[in-house]
């Protein structure tokens, strides 16, 4: 089931809007691994400093660096997919990318409302066990669980 999230059916919806909130562009991708991959990752730096995007709290321009820290982006994506509910949809995972910030958002289940409301105790969880531990050897992510420190 790993092999076919990450590099089959899984949908990956990618929308870019423009400095007014519209979309301007939707693309959608199959495999999820398409999130982790250097190339995705490089396109949305690249995006970003073409739209000349300053970051709210930065002094950074986004012309002259890179806007998103690469740990940052990756810890976010891989997140998204280990928690996913692939049962509904395929797991589809959207990424909204304004000029300014970047949103994630997959499906999930009732059972993370749930763990969201015990966030500040010592417990964690991952529905999908097996390919958080796939991420984690591939060195995509930390140790289970750690993340949440």
């Amino acid at each position: 089931m790993a092999a076919n999230i990450l590099f089959g059916n899984c949908p990956i919806r990618i929308a870019y809007y423009d400095k007014n909130g519209d979309i301007i562009e939707q693309v959608t991708k199959q495999g999820a691994f398409t999130l982790l991959d250097d190339d995705f990752i490089e396109h949305i730096q690249i995006w970003t400093k073409s739209k000349g995007a300053i970051l709210e709290n930065s002094s950074i321009s986004a012309i002259h660096e890179n806007p998103y820290p690469l740990k940052a982006l990756r810890e976010c994506f891989a997140n998204a997919l280990a928690h996913a509910l692939y049962e509904k949809n395929n797991g589809e995972i959207v990424v909204e990318i304004y000029i300014d910030r970047i949103s994630i958002k997959n499906n999930s289940s009732s059972e993370v409302k749930q763990f969201a409301k015990e966030w500040f105790s010592k417990k964690t969880y991952t529905r999908n066990k097996f390919l958080m531990l796939l991420l984690r050897e591939a060195g995509y992510t930390d140790e289970l669980g750690s993340g949440k420190i």
